[in-house]
């Protein structure tokens, strides 16, 4: 399935986060088609190790998701979130985040335009970290980007030593094909580059929790309800669910008890309490970092954050 960007107007009287989520997320695949001559994708194996969702942010129109004309922006967001034995081996690294968000820029070989996106990265970063505050301070981000770019481009690697410096990391990724970006966005920028054979056509597989985040958005919610953080109606196959990322509270809510049986199963996986494949019947006593509710008014209750 090729990946399907949305080119919808944001919505003012939705979030920024509302936004992005309903206007931006690559949903159906985790490649991008390409732009400046490269393109990038994220390898399926990544689904065993955490939760990995894209966004395009340069969409909008007259009602753009970031600013306006000549304002500065990165072309896509890569949100990684670690579970399992991934984010057991993070934490023993001495790595405490529990979001790691790559921002990718698209550039082809010329020096300037490479600075120019470079610019766009740290102005990405600057905007992106604000508009998360509001999110619970539980959820600890890690920023960093990547200038993506063909092998024979002019570098500015003086200038991508200043901005790390100055507390956002970047790495330059460069690359004749499609670039696999597994090995930066499933944690901290690694110090060495692999190299891209370019010949891995990516299979787009998902996990059932990704599926559901990914769904077609039926409704934000009310409109009595703050617009701050993040309030949506998801409508997967199998059901609805409602998303709310607001205040200190990360709570998922679904009348289904399929949906239900799903989010527990995928919740205790993402804190290493199951493998990542899990039998289907597996119903744990507690699980990861959602309030699970359902119509019956169970609940159950979980510390950490996603």
């Amino acid at each position: 399935m090729p990946p399907r960007l949305e080119r919808r107007q944001a919505d003012p009287r939705s979030s920024f986060l509302e936004n992005l989520f309903v206007g931006g997320m690559v949903r159906g695949a985790r490649s991008v088609p390409p732009e400046s001559g490269v393109r990038f994708y994220v390898h399926e194996a990544i689904q065993d190790e955490g939760i990995c969702l894209i966004f395009n942010l340069d969409w909008g129109g007259s009602r753009p998701l970031i600013g306006g004309e000549g304002v500065k922006k990165p072309d896509y967001l890569v949100l990684f979130i670690p579970c399992g034995k991934r984010w057991a081996a993070l934490r023993t690294e001495g790595h405490d985040a529990t979001w790691y968000c790559t921002l990718v820029e698209l550039k082809g070989t010329k020096r300037k335009n490479l600075e120019t996106g470079l610019d766009q990265l740290k102005a990405g970063c600057d905007r992106l970290r604000s508009e998360f505050a509001v999110l619970p301070e539980k959820i600890k981000i890690r920023w960093q980007g990547v200038l993506l770019c063909p092998e024979n481009a002019d570098v500015p690697r003086e200038e991508i030593v200043r901005v790390t410096k100055s507390g956002f990391p970047v790495l330059p990724v460069q690359s004749q094909h499609a670039a696999d970006l597994y090995p930066y966005v499933r944690g901290p920028l690694p110090t060495r580059v692999p190299k891209f054979s370019g010949s891995y056509r990516p299979r787009h597989q998902f996990r059932s929790l990704e599926k559901i985040l990914m769904a077609e958005v039926r409704r934000v919610a009310a409109a009595q309800a703050p617009r701050v953080g993040l309030h949506l109606e998801l409508v997967p196959a199998e059901g609805a669910v409602v998303l709310q990322m607001a205040g200190q509270q990360v709570k998922l809510s679904t009348s289904a008890a399929s949906i239900r049986r799903i989010l527990l199963r995928e919740l205790a996986w993402m804190r290493g309490r199951l493998p990542a494949t899990a039998p289907q019947g597996y119903r744990p006593s507690s699980c990861g970092s959602f309030k699970i509710h359902s119509s019956e008014g169970e609940q159950q209750e979980t510390s950490a954050g996603i």
